[in-house]
C-alpha cells in the first residue's frame, strides 16, 4: 500500500494525529531506522493521544465561555511558582530573651 493511501485511510478512520506522526517520522530520513515496529508504532499511538487530548481542552475550554482567553492551562510546579521548601517562618527575627523552649 503506497504512503499516500495509508495516510488517507488514517485520517478517513479518524486518526489524523497518527497521520501526522507518520507524515514527520517519513520526513526526517535516519532519524526513526534504528527503532523496532512496535517502537515507532508506540510513538504514533502517543501522538494521536496528545491530539486528542488537545482536541478535548480546546473542546471543553470553548464551552466554559470564558470571559477572558489565555493559553493552555497547565500544571504549575514549585520552581515555576518560586516556591521555596523551607518555611519562610523560620528564617524571621526572634525576640530578644527567647530560647525556643516552652516552660510555664
Amino acid at each position: 500500500m503506497s504512503t499516500i493511501k495509508t495516510l488517507t485511510r488514517l485520517r478517513d478512520l479518524k486518526l489524523g494525529g497518527m497521520a501526522a506522526a507518520l507524515e514527520h517520522q517519513q520526513n526526517q530520513l535516519g532519524t526513526y531506522d534504528e527503532l523496532s515496529f512496535t517502537e515507532r508504532l508506540e510513538l504514533l499511538l502517543d501522538r494521536e493521544c496528545q491530539t486528542r487530548e488537545h482536541r478535548k481542552q480546546d473542546r471543553l475550554v470553548r464551552q466554559a465561555r470564558f470571559k477572558l482567553r489565555g493559553p493552555r492551562f497547565r500544571t504549575l510546579t514549585t520552581s515555576t511558582r518560586a516556591i521555596s521548601k523551607k518555611p519562610k517562618w523560620r528564617s524571621w527575627p526572634r525576640p530578644i530573651g527567647w530560647s525556643g523552649d516552652r516552660t510555664c
